[in-house]
């Protein structure tokens, strides 16, 4: 995907580059970055993302999102946000083209039952008509096709792809059990 449509809507304070490089994948872990990537500078509770952005470029990234200039290659875009967080979730709808402007989307948060609660929601949805999707701590599906994910709560990246994948099965309803501290 081309800069201008991946960086649209984002709130950018500055950026650096000498050319706008293709960016074919998205990515908060340095280790799993391909040939290609932008990769996600976000500041953790434990660790700074910030601190493996060399390794990520070291693995392909071709440019990097974060909070601060950082001493990149020169041939690495630099995309510099207030908050890198809050600026990946419009990343991910760009990227992945807005996945679910056509869904009906549930999202079910509480203390206890949320599991439950998306089982039933999901049963009715499909008894409804709809194809449907669903993200639990227990299990996730598209239709009769089980997921996984490595978080309980899944980031914005794997979101996005899990819409993205909705979208390419037809799928029109989704249900997700949500973390209230995510």
């Amino acid at each position: 995907m081309i800069m201008n449509k991946l960086l649209k809507d984002v709130k950018i304070k500055k950026i650096y580059f000498k050319n706008k490089p293709e960016i074919k994948g998205l990515s908060l872990n340095s280790k799993s970055v391909k040939p290609g990537d932008l990769f996600t500078a976000i500041i953790g509770f434990n660790k700074d993302g910030h601190d493996f952005a060399v390794e990520a470029v070291k693995n392909g990234a071709v440019a990097v999102m974060s909070q601060r200039k950082l001493d990149l290659p020169a041939d690495t875009a630099q995309i510099i946000v207030s908050n890198s967080r809050e600026e990946l979730p419009v990343i991910c709808r760009n990227f992945f083209g807005n996945p679910t402007k056509d869904i009906l989307l549930t999202g079910v948060t509480g203390t206890n039952g949320k599991t439950t609660s998306v089982f039933l929601i999901n049963s009715i949805l499909r008894t409804a008509g709809f194809k449907t999707s669903f993200i639990t701590t227990v299990s996730s599906q598209i239709e009769d096709k089980k997921l996984s994910f490595d978080r309980t709560t899944p980031e914005s990246i794997d979101l996005n792809k899990f819409f993205y994948m909705d979208r390419l099965d037809g799928v029109n309803a989704a249900c997700i059990e949500v973390s209230s501290h995510s």
